[in-house]
């Protein structure tokens, strides 16, 4: 299944929020229901990847929950965690994952979680720098999820060749991938 049509349509979103709150480093801690809305889809559509990922190259893996995920890629696909997302236009660059990499939990995701279960206290945690890597998250699991399922053993620019249409705004970090040849 390719989720990257979900994906562009999140970028579409984050997009049209940019007319009204500029992606900036300064607006990283701007919040708002649109933000809100967006980190909810960004990180639903994140762990559904990941598990159809974990299931990739791990069949019959168990991944009931992002721990056991975390787990999973981290040592089934340790270059993951240092993919880079650009914002070029911005002269923003992300890592979203790098925290798994040392077995730290990933903090958009900890806002993710609390906004959903109490965002009443949390709300302020939907913000723009939060979208950002979550957004940047999903981007890197749908790279991932392409290259692992159809072109394994193949050079990576052939799986950001599947990913159509390109995205806009968050791009991977050329040569698109870290791996070693």
């Amino acid at each position: 299944m390719n989720y990257h049509n979900y994906f562009i349509s999140l970028e579409d979103k984050l997009k049209e929020l940019s007319k009204y709150v500029q992606i900036d480093k300064d607006n990283f801690s701007v919040f708002s229901v649109e933000l809100a809305h967006l980190l909810m889809a960004s990180c639903s559509e994140f762990e559904v990847v990941c598990k159809d990922l974990c299931r990739q190259i791990i069949p019959n893996t168990n991944v009931a929950n992002m721990l056991n995920i975390s787990q999973s890629l981290a040592n089934q696909l340790p270059t993951m965690m240092e993919e880079e997302i650009t914002l070029n236009v911005y002269g923003i660059s992300l890592t979203p994952l790098e925290n798994w990499k040392i077995g730290q939990r990933l903090t958009w995701w900890e806002a993710y979680n609390s906004v959903k279960h109490n965002r009443g206290v949390h709300f302020k945690q939907a913000n723009l720098e939060n979208v950002l890597n979550a957004l940047a998250a999903v981007h890197i699991a749908n790279f991932y999820l392409v290259w692992e399922s159809e072109f394994k053993g193949k050079h990576p620019t052939w799986a950001t060749h599947a990913l159509e249409p390109n995205p806009s705004l968050l791009r991977l970090k050329y040569p698109y991938f870290v791996r070693e040849w």
